[in-house]
């Protein structure tokens, strides 16, 4: 019989049905966003996102193939100046939303969320702003095609990863998911303020820092998703195991390709040094 029981008791633990069929009755004081009827909340979202994206690469490749290469100099300054802007407004408006749900609820409930009462609070909103900026960052990509500039797999992989994998936090109300948002807003505060510095030409003296800086966003964001499968077996914690293992798998690659980026770079900065 005791086998049993915890039989069942993983199976409702770890039960990946769950946040499909949500009931709404479970969040004490409701849904601050109802997250079924806005937009990019269905499921085709990140699918149709990533192959209109992969689709897009592939178009425009072949469209400049025989071209000049097309600067949009001046746009570029634009796209990553407001993406700068925006990860400063991200980062502010979420830690503003924490520092008050903090204040309310605790410790406990700010990281692991045992009550659910993340969902009613004004996280949500900022963790869904966050979302569905990813579609736009997509346009990394396209000016990179229009400059002709070789595409890294490591672009296509992350771009398109990220748009599944913030789905599936929203989707199941994984709200304490928090951090990456908050860390990747504030991260991206320096990556797209680099690239607002190299459109003016000004020189920036911790590139490669920002490639580490990125590295252990990834590497604290699987740290502190780490003890979910405890916290939710004994019902300390709520939302689904498959958005747990994919975001734990997509860290690693993150973690692993940036590094290969890092150690290219390196290498690339030692030989430069050794011609002069």
């Amino acid at each position: 019989e005791r086998v049993i029981f915890k039989m069942e008791k993983l199976a409702t633990a770890y039960a990946g049905s769950e946040w499909i069929n949500r009931d709404i009755s479970k969040f004490p004081n409701g849904e601050y966003l109802d997250w079924n009827n806005l937009p990019f909340s269905s499921y085709t979202s990140p699918i149709i996102g990533a192959i209109v994206y992969f689709t897009s690469i592939f178009a425009l490749t072949r469209f400049m193939k025989d071209r000049e290469p097309i600067q949009l100099q001046n746009l570029f300054l634009f796209h990553n100046f407001a993406l700068c802007l925006f990860a400063i407004a991200i980062f502010v408006g979420i830690s503003s939303s924490l520092l008050e749900f903090y204040q309310k609820h605790g410790v406990s409930a700010t990281w692991n969320d045992p009550n659910w009462l993340l969902p009613s609070s004004k996280v949500p909103t900022w963790c869904y702003i966050f979302y569905l900026s990813k579609y736009y960052e997509l346009l990394d990509s396209f000016f990179l095609c229009l400059k002709k500039k070789p595409l890294q797999f490591v672009q296509k992989w992350h771009h398109s990863c990220v748009l599944f994998l913030f789905w599936s936090y929203m989707n199941a109300r994984m709200m304490n998911h928090w951090p990456l948002v908050f860390l990747n807003s504030f991260v991206h505060i320096f990556v797209y303020g680099y690239f607002v510095c190299s459109c003016l030409k000004i020189q920036v003296p911790f590139k490669s820092l920002i490639t580490l800086l990125q590295i252990s966003q990834f590497i604290v964001d699987m740290v502190w998703a780490l003890p979910f499968p405890y916290l939710r077996y004994y019902g300390m914690t709520n939302g689904d195991w498959g958005p747990w293992i994919f975001g734990q798998l997509v860290g690693l690659s993150f973690v692993f390709l940036f590094w290969q980026i890092y150690k290219k770079n390196q290498q690339n900065k030692l030989k430069k040094d050794k011609q002069k």
